[in-house]
């Protein structure tokens, strides 16, 4: 439904939001990955300590049921999947459109600006 499309680019967005603070604030990397096939999403926290040790999950998170990724454009490029949003503590990122839609064909695309608290929802039905 349009209901559950909306609320899954509110938390998607939300969820951006938070780690690019959280990124800032505590002055480490944070790695937001996006499975456009599955239509998940993780935050990750990379290790600092070797390459090879598994990141550290600090959240994940699954679009709304009939929901998927459309599209993902990352500084004007088509991202393929895993699609991997490195979030820095400057809090600046290329501008990111992450286009979602159910399965009645709606869509919200969800725009995160360079700057950090830069997010806007545009809707097309």
């Amino acid at each position: 439904s349009a209901q559950v499309l909306r609320h899954s680019a509110r938390v998607l967005g939300n969820a951006m939001r938070t780690f690019r603070g959280k990124a800032q604030l505590e002055e480490r990397v944070y790695v937001f990955k996006l499975d456009l096939e599955k239509g998940a999403y993780s935050v990750e926290l990379p290790s600092e300590s070797s390459s090879a040790a598994a990141p550290e999950i600090a959240r994940a998170g699954q679009l709304g049921s009939g929901v998927s990724f459309k599209e993902v454009r990352v500084g004007g490029e088509v991202a393929k999947t895993p699609c991997l949003l490195t979030l820095h503590p400057r809090g600046v990122m290329p501008e990111t459109k992450i286009a979602l839609q159910n399965e009645a064909g709606d869509e919200v695309v969800v725009t995160f600006g360079t700057l950090l608290n830069d997010v806007s929802y545009a809707e097309t039905h």
